[in-house]
């Protein structure tokens, strides 16, 4: 198992300590402070604030490679649990063990007979389409009622994250209205399927980095004719981890 990686901005009295890779909260409107809440064994647990406004930013998580159903019901107690105030949000970023995933309306967009990895049915929404290595997989766990958010709101806070940090990687991308996820010229870099429980919203964005294309043959992904493009297409990728960090940062609610 992975040991998760926690990322927060922490001001102790009046010297602030930032993590390198998250030096883009610079141009974020307000001053940031934190507040240590406690203690857990040796883990410091922060609520880091964006100033006047009183919103905590999330929590932020790198779990490695996960399988799919574990995550998926690992978000879904967290979604519980944040409806009713037993838990506060986060980010969740993984790599998927290999597997294909169809949205509640169980759209089956096979090509073909079998497929090389198992097939699951989950409640976000989408059409089918895959995840595993060389994926990064983005999953805030947000509380939109808490949040005044509506979910197309939340739909394109989440798509301009991920363009946002594409830029910042000298990828050009960008949104196609009735058409979720994230466009190069080249075709489609990032997927998005979402379900919203009680007011709090989970899953989130796959974004491909270096996924081997026979993986996305087998399949319509998400019931469109453009192709899946990696990152790894327009440049020499950064790790997983490294991206899923510079996404968080670019995740701005």
């Amino acid at each position: 198992m992975v040991e998760p990686r926690l990322v927060v901005p922490v001001v102790v009295g009046s010297s602030p300590i930032i993590h390198p890779s998250i030096q883009r909260m610079k141009s974020l409107a307000g001053a940031i402070t934190c507040r240590i809440d406690g203690i857990d064994g040796s883990l410091l647990k922060f609520r880091v604030m964006r100033g006047g406004k009183g919103q905590c930013f999330p929590v932020f998580e790198w779990l490695g490679r996960q399988p799919y159903r574990w995550m998926w019901q690992r978000m879904l107690s967290r979604a519980q649990e944040i409806a009713d105030h037993q838990a506060g949000e986060i980010i969740w970023t993984c790599e998927h063990d290999p597997v294909y995933t169809t949205g509640r309306r169980g759209v089956n967009n096979r090509l073909g007979g079998g497929l090389a990895a198992p097939f699951i049915g989950s409640d976000r929404g989408g059409e089918t389409t895959f995840h595993g290595p060389g994926q990064l997989l983005f999953y805030p766990v947000i509380s939109l009622r808490g949040r005044g958010l509506g979910v197309k709101q939340y739909v394109h806070i989440l798509e301009r994250s991920c363009i946002n940090m594409l830029d910042d990687l000298d990828i050009q991308s960008t949104q196609r209205s009735g058409f979720p996820g994230v466009w190069t010229e080249r075709g489609k870099i990032a997927a998005l399927g979402l379900h919203v429980t009680k007011g709090v919203v989970y899953h989130g964005m796959a974004l491909n980095v270096s996924v081997e294309p026979h993986w996305f043959a087998a399949i319509n992904p998400c019931g469109i004719s453009a192709p899946a493009v990696n990152l790894s297409l327009f440049r020499v990728p950064p790790s997983l981890a490294d991206l899923a960090e510079a996404w968080h940062v670019c995740f701005r609610l």
